[in-house]
């Protein structure tokens, strides 16, 4: 279970780990999604975004 950073009536924001570089890769691979992010980041790329957030938790 992972914990939650952040809660409001309506949301929770739980911590980002390891476990969440394949849906991300899934997410950053669909064109549909992807129409109007800024930059496209590569699998390693979001491996390392994920690393550095969860050593910064």
């Amino acid at each position: 279970m992972k914990s939650s950073v952040m809660s409001a009536e309506r949301l929770t924001l739980i911590g980002m780990n390891r476990d969440d570089v394949q849906n991300l890769m899934k997410k950053f691979s669909d064109p549909v999604a992807m129409q109007y992010y800024a930059s496209k980041k590569a699998a390693e790329r979001i491996s390392m975004t994920v690393e550095k957030t969860v050593q910064q938790c």
